[in-house]
């Protein structure tokens, strides 16, 4: 996806191998949204996880992009994670209070939470909620920007993860 180019580049430029998948659905129609849910796309990171030899892997993603790494960390223990925030938590699924889906270990992952600090409504409680739940994480907030900090602040963003990833 462009929102990650900035990222991506900074990242190959630094010798990472780099993916930006595009999840089924997306990038396409809306109609084509209405055909594939949050399983399909777990399925589809999941898939691009594969692709990696073994060892360490990081992983980044914005709103529903997160929460599919925070799967993926609860699920496949190999990884770091850069999570920004998150914009859909299914009821179900995950809340405020319990945000790991039913099933899945709390996180022990060394996880990145970025937040936009202008960003309002609940989304900076969903980003303290899920921090408070993975040991040894931290919180950056990207002063302002909103949600769409790759759009508003993609060297910000980088600077944060390229410094996060080199600890």
């Amino acid at each position: 996806p462009w929102e990650m180019r900035v990222l991506g580049e900074s990242l190959a430029a630094r010798g990472f191998h780099v993916r930006a998948p595009r999840l089924p659905g997306h990038g396409t129609t809306p109609e084509a949204m209405l055909e594939v849910g949050w399983r399909d796309w777990l399925a589809a990171a999941e898939a691009e996880l594969a692709l990696f030899p073994p060892g360490p892997v990081a992983v980044s993603g914005l709103s529903m992009g997160g929460l599919l790494g925070l799967m993926l960390a609860a699920l496949v223990a190999r990884h770091w994670l850069v999570m920004p925030e998150l914009t859909l938590l299914r009821q179900g699924d995950a809340t405020l209070n319990d945000p790991f889906p039913q099933g899945t270990a709390r996180g022990s992952t060394p996880t990145l939470f970025i937040g936009g600090a202008n960003t309002r409504g609940t989304l900076p409680r969903v980003l303290q909620a899920l921090a408070a739940n993975v040991a040894g994480s931290r919180t950056e907030m990207i002063p302002g920007a909103t949600h769409p900090m790759f759009e508003q602040a993609p060297q910000k963003y980088s600077e944060i993860v390229l410094g996060y990833l080199a600890e």
